[in-house]
């Protein structure tokens, strides 16, 4: 790995509501009894917002959360209200260091998925509907477009495949590091997030905390930031 990383590492607790289940005994005319039971279901609530955290910790402790070359990563997302689910979110091309490279979706509104065409059990592929980035600072995003120095550029399947399956009312994204060679690179743990309406988000809006994952590969500010942002 040619730059370090420094990432925490921060789990999400998801919201989950226990079944209330009681009962009710009413005797009839005849004496017999019959029993009415009632149960309150309340659903588990998914966040709309999250952390991709891969499967790598360094001995040290320095890197948590990482996907090397070779691996995956996968995180699940709620369906949103209405037709389309907008998908936002970020994480750092780790050998890029103080470059500030990053990857996320191509499109400022996100990576559209059709609820009503994503059936259940039916996959689709969105590795080209996702772009290399750079926020070397908090006042810079700008999309990558060419080599800088020894650090290459490539098409997205240079570095990585990446696909969304629906599964039970939630969407299942798998992202694989296929990077070798000139192109290899670690990813760091990022941030995601879900959203009903077609605007721009956390993931291409220049801040310190975006920054900062894209250059040190911390996440938790920009998770803040996403957790905030309308």
């Amino acid at each position: 790995m040619k730059n370090k990383l420094l990432l925490g590492i921060t789990l999400v607790a998801l919201p989950l509501t226990l079944a209330a289940c009681g009962s009710n005994e009413k005797s009839n005319a005849n004496g017999s009894s019959s029993a009415k039971t009632t149960m309150n279901v309340k659903k588990t609530v998914m966040s709309k917002t999250g952390e991709i955290v891969g499967s790598y910790n360094s001995k040290d402790k320095k890197v948590l959360g990482a996907t090397l070359p070779g691996k995956k990563v996968m995180f699940t997302v709620p369906k949103t209200k209405g037709n389309t689910t907008h998908l936002h979110f970020a994480f750092m091309h780790a050998a890029s260091g103080s470059k500030g490279w990053y990857f996320a979706p191509n499109s400022e509104t996100g990576i559209d998925l059709n609820n009503k065409s994503m059936k259940s059990g039916s996959t689709k592929d969105i590795t080209n509907e996702i772009g290399l980035f750079e926020a070397p600072d908090k006042n810079t995003v700008k999309k990558v477009t060419k080599d800088s120095g020894k650090l290459k550029y490539e098409n997205i399947d240079k570095y990585m495949s990446a696909s969304v399956k629906e599964k039970n009312g939630k969407y299942i994204i798998t992202i694989e590091n296929n990077s070798k060679d000139d192109y290899k690179t670690p990813f760091s743990s990022g941030v995601w997030k879900v959203t009903s309406e077609s605007k721009k988000s956390f993931d291409q809006k220049p801040s310190a905390a975006l920054s900062t994952l894209a250059t040190m590969g911390h996440r938790e500010d920009l998770l803040s930031v996403a957790k905030s942002s309308k």
